[in-house]
């Protein structure tokens, strides 16, 4: 499934192809993003319903779903390959593919977005953020991991000028020295 305007490879732009996923989970990844620390960071109530947005091969995916305790994870990609290896690694069957742009999801379907180097991905992440407006409501969370060894790297300052249009306020931002956890409440 390929979006508008969207092309898949290994460069600045574009989608990281699905043939490459065994990559994304390299345990020495760890080192620089650690999911467990990353998830703590981003502090996700027992309860919560969550989206995964863009979760690729599900290097998140199990602490998140830990994190949420009797909450629900539903786990979203462009790739059905991706979800192959997510419901490997969760084993949940609640997974769509879909495009970021245009969210197959109810309004205020869920508690809180998860998004880990995605914005960086989409032609145009201002339609993101509509769409995470919608499926979000009034207080509900975006959380944004960003690394800087990611070539779509987004830095902080543009994220929260993107937010403050799309009508989210930030809550807190966490930087390390390979990047950034960021959190922002939909007002």
């Amino acid at each position: 499934m390929q979006a508008s305007g969207q092309k898949f490879g290994l460069g600045k732009g574009a989608i990281y192809p699905a043939e490459h996923a065994r990559a994304l989970l390299n345990p020495a990844r760890r080192l620089i993003q650690s999911p467990r620390r990353v998830v703590g960071i981003a502090s996700i109530a027992d309860g919560t319903k969550l989206l995964e947005l863009g979760c690729g091969p599900g290097w998140f995916s199990p602490e998140l779903a830990r994190a949420v305790g009797s909450g629900t994870v539903t786990y979203f990609d462009l790739q059905p390959a991706m979800l192959h290896f997510a419901r490997a690694r969760t084993g949940s069957a609640r997974q769509t593919a879909g495009d970021a742009q245009r969210l197959p999801f109810r309004a205020e379907a869920f508690d809180a977005v998860f998004l880990s180097a995605v914005l960086g991905e989409v032609p145009d992440p201002a339609r993101v953020w509509r769409e995470l407006a919608r499926v979000l409501p009034v207080g509900g969370t975006a959380i944004f991991v960003e690394t800087r060894t990611d070539p779509d790297f987004q830095r902080y300052e543009r994220l929260l000028t993107a937010a403050h249009s799309a009508g989210f306020t930030p809550r807190r931002c966490h930087r390390g020295f390979f990047g950034y956890v960021a959190t922002f409440a939909k007002v």
